[in-house]
């Protein structure tokens, strides 16, 4: 795990999301219907949806200033795949990284809360990955991915 983690990291800094056509991702179903059917399991209600297709949940909104997308932010993440699968997190061990640099879902999401927030992230494959995961991640190509973010400083 700890050399995903570098290999993880780069890969976010270097992503940026793809075609949003399915192509038989590890769960049945089109992005917003994996996306629907998460929120409905885990009793998250509906969460806000942005014209992208991403939903985010702002769990604790931290404070009221926030950061723009040429900050570096400091974080505390777990990301995982609806299914539960988790494919990378901190531990623990808060990680930095340019916002700018990061997959179109972080950048959309993480300015809407401030330090000490924390957030939800349903990703579809088109502010992901797309039809290029990571290799070795255990991502599959048009996966909807889940993170839980939280932002210790900017």
């Amino acid at each position: 795990m700890k050399l995903l983690l570098p290999f993880f990291a780069l890969s976010l800094i270097m992503s940026c999301g793809s075609s949003s056509e399915a192509t038989g991702a590890d769960t049945a179903g089109a992005p917003g219907e994996q996306i629907e059917s998460y929120l409905a399991a885990n009793n998250l209600g509906e969460g806000e949806t942005t014209s992208s297709g991403l939903v985010y949940i702002i769990e604790e909104p931290g404070g009221e200033e926030t950061p723009a997308i040429s900050d570096e932010i400091t974080i505390n993440y777990k990301g995982y795949l609806v299914d539960g699968t988790v494919f990378d997190q901190t531990s623990g061990r808060p990680r930095t990284f340019p916002l700018s640099a990061l997959i179109p879902a972080w950048q959309e999401a993480i300015p809407k809360i401030g330090r000490d927030g924390k957030i939800k992230i349903l990703a579809p494959p088109s502010t992901a990955y797309g039809n290029n995961p990571p290799p070795g991640s255990g991502i599959t190509p048009q996966s909807v991915l889940v993170f839980d973010i939280e932002l210790i400083d900017f």
